[in-house]
C-alpha cells in the first residue's frame, strides 16, 4: 500500500529559538507509551548583576520537544545522515529534510 503524502502547513508561523546551551534528553514512562522529552537551553547572563558591571550566566530552558521514541529514533538517523563533521555544514544551504519518518 503507498504511503499518503501529508501536506506541512504552519498556520502559527512558529518561530526559530536560539538554544546554545546546554542540552538534555529524559525519558517519561515506559514500554509502548514512553516519550523522550529533549530540552534546549540558551546561555544568557542575568539580568541584576549586569547593571553592577558582574557577569554571572545561566542556562535558561528555551524549549522541551516531547516525541515517542519511534521519532527520536528517526531524529537520530536524519542527523546521522545530514551532519557529518562541521565542514561540512553550509549555513547557506535551505536546510530541512523532506524525509517522512
Amino acid at each position: 500500500m503507498a504511503q499518503v503524502k501529508v501536506p506541512v502547513i504552519d498556520p502559527d508561523n512558529i518561530h526559530e529559538m536560539l538554544c546554545n546551551g546546554a542540552i538534555n534528553l529524559s525519558f517519561q514512562g515506559q514500554g509502548n507509551h514512553a516519550l523522550a522529552v529533549l530540552t534546549f537551553t540558551q546561555q544568557r547572563p542575568d539580568a541584576a548583576p549586569l547593571f553592577e558591571g558582574k557577569v554571572t550566566h545561566r542556562n535558561i530552558v528555551r524549549a522541551r520537544i516531547a516525541m515517542n521514541v519511534p521519532n527520536l529514533i528517526a531524529l537520530r538517523d536524519l542527523l546521522i545522515n545530514n551532519v557529518k563533521t562541521e565542514s561540512e555544514i553550509s549555513p547557506a544551504s535551505a536546510g530541512g529534510s523532506a524525509v517522512r519518518h
